[in-house]
């Protein structure tokens, strides 16, 4: 079993806290159990960091830990999936969760990303339905 990125010539290295997810995975890629606070890469070395609604799972006061660290290894680009909200006042109403599943403001990303030397190229919605808040985020090293 491969995928289309191994498939294409890519390099492919894949992040997880647990083993079994990682085993889950193509056999050919590079997978490392690590926390996102401290990832074991050398500075810039990937041209493109990929964090697919992993940052929300988080406690929010570690937020900007991972940002760093996404942004760290990158080299020239980081490309974030997650849902975004306008307004966090009402987020633990809004989704009846517990703090560590919540959404951020793209606002507080862009400000996280900027001090990083990162800036937003561009944003996409992943569906029209505007109760469905993920959104791309793509962020291009200055």
């Amino acid at each position: 079993m491969h995928t289309p990125i191994v498939d294409a010539g890519y390099t492919y290295v894949a992040v997880d806290l647990s083993r079994e997810m990682l085993a889950a995975g193509d056999p050919s890629i590079e997978t490392h159990v690590s926390k996102l606070t401290n990832l074991p890469f050398d500075d810039n070395q990937f041209d493109l960091t990929i964090c697919l609604h992993v940052i929300r799972h988080n406690d929010p006061d570690i937020y900007d830990q991972i940002i760093n660290e996404l942004c760290r290894v990158s080299d020239k680009y980081v490309l974030i999936l997650n849902p975004f909200i306008d307004d966090g006042a009402d987020i633990k109403q809004m989704f009846k969760t517990e703090v560590w599943d919540l959404p951020m403001t793209i606002e507080n990303l862009d400000n996280m990303m900027n001090k990083n030397g990162f800036c937003i190229l561009f944003t996409k919605p992943v569906s029209g339905d505007p109760k469905k808040i993920d959104s791309f985020v793509l962020y291009k090293r200055n």
